[in-house]
C-alpha cells in the first residue's frame, strides 16, 4: 500500500472539520432552540448534563483534526520550508541514483550471463548435430 497523498490529508481534513463544525453548529442551535421555549417547558431541551458529554465529543474531533495535521505534515510538504523539500528532494534524488546504478549493475550482469548462456547452447547444439551427423554417417 502507498503512503498517503496530499489529497487523501485534504479530504480526512474536510470529513473531521465537517464533523466538528456539525456537532459545535447542532449544540448552538439546540441551545438557541431552548432559550426560545417557554420557562418550564422540558420538550426537547438539551439537558445541562449532556454538555460535558457534548465539549468532549468536540474535544476529541479537536484532537482528531490535530493527528491529521500532524500526519499530513510528516507525510507531504505541508509545513515545510524550502529548504526541508530541497533537502527531501535531494534525499530522494540520491535514492533514485542509487537505485538506478544497482539496476545498472544488475543489467551487466545479467547481459554477461546471457552471453555464457548463448555460449552453451551453442556448444550444445554443435554437439549435438555433430553427433546427429556421426549417427547418420553410420
Amino acid at each position: 500500500m502507498s503512503a498517503p497523498k496530499l489529497r487523501d490529508h485534504v479530504g480526512l481534513l474536510q470529513e473531521g472539520f465537517e464533523g466538528l463544525l456539525t456537532t459545535i453548529f447542532r449544540t448552538i442551535e439546540n441551545i438557541q432552540r431552548d432559550a426560545c421555549l417557554a420557562p418550564g417547558t422540558n420538550e426537547n431541551q438539551l439537558k445541562f448534563e449532556n454538555l460535558p458529554q457534548i465539549a468532549e465529543e468536540i474535544v476529541k474531533r479537536v484532537k482528531y483534526i490535530d493527528a491529521l495535521i500532524d500526519e499530513a505534515d510528516k507525510e507531504t510538504c505541508i509545513g515545510k520550508d524550502e529548504k526541508e523539500i530541497l533537502q527531501s528532494l535531494n534525499d530522494k534524488n540520491l535514492e533514485y541514483e542509487q537505485d538506478v546504478e544497482s539496476l545498472s549493475q544488475n543489467c551487466e550482469q545479467a547481459e554477461k550471463w546471457l552471453g555464457r548462456i548463448r555460449q552453451m547452447l551453442d556448444v550444445i547444439a554443435s554437439n549435438t548435430w555433430m553427433h546427429q551427423t556421426e549417427t547418420q554417417d553410420q
